[in-house]
């Protein structure tokens, strides 16, 4: 798939690009369109990846929702969404990082070549959270988060039971290895592993989604 998203585009642009998408998706099963269940509880795919820019489709579904010890983390690439449906709280963390104690042990991620295996390694380092600053968004936004910069997000699902953005990822440093906070210590390498969908499930899901549209 040919992307046709940038970081300039409107909402009207982003829901038109994602309406094509799912009528296309709901007429021929696209074998190169891959749906996976995210560790966190998110649906997810990549509709367009390069080396500089990727972009992705998150789905969210309240019988899939899903909390865990390895929430709060950072990216390598500076992140535009675009809200679709639904809303979400983002919440932004500055940390103070420590050598010997603190509430949260530092984990350094890393992706094996179909970047869809995400590994949590352990580090010495840990942390603590200095201030928190909460953001609140709905159809029609878009927000945008720096590299580098800790975060979270939970979907408020108050009027709907489902959510989903389209994601733009660009600038990655790929020096820079993801970072993720928890309190639990782990001696030995995390390793998160994705569900693959069934194109018939992520059928009927798609199907709902494009009526909420």
């Amino acid at each position: 798939m040919m992307k046709t998203i940038s970081a300039n585009s409107t909402y009207t642009e982003v829901k038109h690009f994602i309406t094509s998408f799912f009528n296309e998706y709901l007429k021929i099963e696209m074998q190169d369109v891959k749906f996976y269940l995210h560790p966190l509880g998110f649906i997810y795919s990549r509709l367009y990846s390069s080396e500089n820019e990727q972009l992705r489709i998150h789905i969210w579904l309240k019988d899939y929702k899903k909390k865990n010890d390895f929430y709060i983390h950072d990216h390598y690439y500076d992140l535009n969404s675009w809200i679709l449906l639904g809303e979400i709280k983002d919440l932004l963390y500055d940390i103070s990082e420590k050598e010997n104690s603190g509430e949260f042990i530092i984990y350094e991620g890393s992706y094996n070549e179909n970047e869809n295996y995400r590994y949590l390694k352990p580090s010495n380092l840990f942390c603590d959270i200095l201030k928190t600053e909460e953001r609140y968004f709905t159809k029609g936004d878009k927000y945008f988060i720096q590299k580098r910069k800790y975060h979270s997000n939970e979907i408020m699902f108050n009027d709907s039971d489902y959510a989903c953005t389209l994601v733009l990822t660009q600038n990655p440093n790929k020096i820079h290895s993801p970072k993720v906070l928890s309190k639990i210590k782990k001696s030995e390498i995390i390793e998160e592993t994705p569900s693959l969908i069934s194109y018939s499930d992520m059928k009927l899901i798609i199907e709902t989604l494009s009526s909420k549209l």
